[in-house]
């Protein structure tokens, strides 16, 4: 259940109770309570904590280890964050940081802060008002993240929640853009919206995709993680083939052959029809093992804006990832050299 300032996780089966906490600048931490029957004559009294679990106090065996945890205590501490609207965005108080050779891209009292846009996937997920370390990592390195959820979003109504259908492409591109736009006019003064950059992983990616092909003007850099490029591509090769007819056609799926007008409408959503329009130097992250969004995808597209524009482009695979590219590894290689690519074009 998330809440508007932490995330709270409750497991109860008998005794004792186990809770975790935790805000998009505090990682989580376990809290295990004791919770006695409750009868008339204690059913006002307060639950006490029995002991708290905080992962930051933890003796480490690896001794060579605690420089680094330490460190990154040191980085959580220094990070602010507030609630915008539905939205929220995280930015680093002190940015004097330098994580892992990587300089700030924004130094002390040198300005406001440049902006990375985030965009969660689905589409109808969110971005919760959560701890997650790749924010907190991108935020340390000197971004304001602003995590946006579009119409269509999880969490705001079923009503809302289907007004993306048949809309994909278009609907959430629009919240997008105003939502950006809306930010960098209330917010002029703490960042700087000519250095924005703009990152999302399926969804995301086609969102992110979207914008740059729709506003070529609007980033100075981006970065995309399975994208979906070309939605006609995913039909009888996807594990959600009924994404593509709702998403894309507002209809349901029952292994019906796509007609004309299906097709049209596929293409009509894709971000792969204003490929030629890029400007954005842009990343391109396929996971080979992904059965979700065909790797086809990202690699077409990224053939596609090689042929099309003179614009920076780079393809990273992940030969033994998926959909998310999560492992420890592939995830630390793609955003270190994510964070790179930004850095380098602002």
């Amino acid at each position: 259940v998330c809440f508007a300032c932490v995330c709270v996780c409750v497991c109860v089966s008998i005794c004792p109770c186990r809770v975790t906490s935790h805000s998009p600048s505090s990682p989580p931490t376990l809290h295990i309570v004791k919770l006695e029957e409750l009868t008339k004559a204690n059913q006002d009294e307060e639950a006490k904590p029995e002991k708290s679990f905080d992962p930051s106090g933890v003796p480490l065996e690896l001794q060579d280890l605690a420089p680094d945890r330490k460190r990154a205590t040191e980085i959580f501490e220094s990070l602010e964050w507030s609630q915008w609207g539905r939205h929220w965005f995280l930015k680093p108080s002190d940015r004097t940081f330098e994580l892992s050779g990587v300089s700030s891209t924004a130094e002390k009292g040198k300005g406001p802060l440049p902006v990375l846009f985030w965009i969660h996937g689905g589409p109808h997920g969110s971005t919760p008002v959560g701890f997650s370390s790749v924010l907190a990592f991108l935020a340390s390195a000197g971004f304001c993240v602003l995590s946006v959820n579009f119409r269509g979003s999880r969490g705001y109504g079923q009503r809302e929640l289907l007004s993306l259908l048949g809309k994909a492409g278009r609907q959430d591109v629009d919240d997008c853009t105003r939502c950006l736009k809306l930010f960098l006019e209330e917010k002029g003064s703490e960042v700087d919206g000519s250095r924005a950059v703009v990152t999302g992983g399926s969804h995301g990616g086609f969102l992110t995709l979207h914008l740059i092909g729709q506003h070529p003007e609007l980033f100075k850099a981006a970065s995309v993680r399975n994208p979906v490029a070309s939605i006609s591509s995913m039909i009888g090769v996807s594990d959600i083939p009924d994404w593509v007819f709702a998403e894309a056609s507002n209809e349901e799926f029952d292994f019906q052959v796509p007609t004309e007008t299906n097709v049209l409408q596929f293409r009509r959503a894709s971000p792969l029809q204003y490929v030629h329009q890029v400007k954005t130097p842009l990343i391109v992250a396929i996971g080979q093992r992904d059965i979700r969004v065909p790797p086809s995808n990202g690699r077409d597209y990224f053939q596609y804006m090689r042929a099309q524009t003179k614009t920076a482009c780079r393809l990273l695979t992940y030969p033994d990832n998926d959909h998310p590219i999560a492992n420890p590894d592939a995830s630390l290689d793609y955003w270190m050299n994510s964070l790179c690519w930004f850095n380098r074009y602002l």
